[in-house]
């Protein structure tokens, strides 16, 4: 299934900004790591906030990066570090202490407050 159009446009203004954030600027044309870093996050944030789609129901699109540049800072914020997850085999851990195995941290630990006003889901309140 391929992402909304919404969402590739997305992609593209927090692929630039994750190379600035990392290179100190954007350069031209974008690395291939960083783009595929914003197109994961973009993905992993729509399914954080809309679980999975209805059939049949198109789904809602992301506030776009004029609208909510909160919500940017956040997709940049998560960008970066799936961008630098792949790097670390163990992924990042959440404490120092030692608990035998590895256990990677939450990707949305230290960033759902950027996300967590969209935050929908079914359910009774």
């Amino acid at each position: 299934m391929a992402p909304p159009p919404g969402d590739e446009v997305l992609a593209g203004v927090v692929a630039a900004r994750i190379a600035e954030v990392l290179y100190g600027a954007a350069p031209d044309p974008l690395p291939p790591r960083c783009v595929d870093a914003a197109a994961a996050t973009v993905a992993l944030v729509r399914g954080y906030l809309y679980d999975d789609p209805l059939p049949g129901f198109d789904p809602d699109p992301l506030p776009l990066a004029t609208d909510r540049p909160d919500f940017v800072y956040g997709l940049v914020a998560l960008g970066v570090r799936v961008y630098h997850d792949p790097a670390s085999p163990g992924g990042v851990l959440g404490a120092d202490a030692y608990t035998s195995g590895g256990i990677p941290e939450d990707l949305f630990t230290h960033v759902q407050h950027y996300f967590a006003r969209d935050k929908r889901s079914w359910g009774i309140a």
